[in-house]
């Protein structure tokens, strides 16, 4: 490889890392956004007692749809939980899972340790670069 297309390559990287940043910033800026508005259009139209606004010709409106549900599992719970999946003949939502980052960490140290990796766990080493910015 030459100098030059080396020095290009890493000219390409620190600008796409750059704009990469730059769109995660504005992502959450807009998501941001958006969840304030959704709540300033939900109180509005709750306290007026409406389920959407004026149609607006070169806009649309917005309207009020079914809530949707969010769930967070209580841990000390989770015995319950499965029983009552169970009882309703719903244990088909009953998954024994791994943190897929934590089981790469794991593999990291088996690795690292010289220790063998069991066939039950595929893995594969993708290569990685790291800009180091000057200073």
């Amino acid at each position: 490889m030459t100098i030059d297309r080396e020095r290009e390559l890493v000219e390409q990287y620190a600008q796409a890392w750059a704009d990469l940043a730059d769109l995660k910033k504005r992502k959450a800026a807009a998501q941001n956004t958006v969840d304030r508005l959704r709540y300033e259009i939900v109180e509005l139209l709750t306290s007026e007692e409406k389920t959407a606004t004026a149609k607006y010709d070169d806009l649309g409106y917005i309207g009020l749809t079914k809530p949707k549900v969010r769930v967070n599992q209580d841990k000390t719970q989770q015995e319950s939980l499965f029983e009552f999946l169970e009882t309703s003949n719903r244990a088909d939502l009953i998954k024994p899972t791994v943190n897929s980052s934590s089981l790469a960490t794991f593999v990291t140290e088996l690795l690292e340790a010289g220790d063998p990796v069991p066939m039950c766990i595929p893995y594969v080493l993708q290569p990685d670069v790291k800009l180091y910015k000057a200073k």
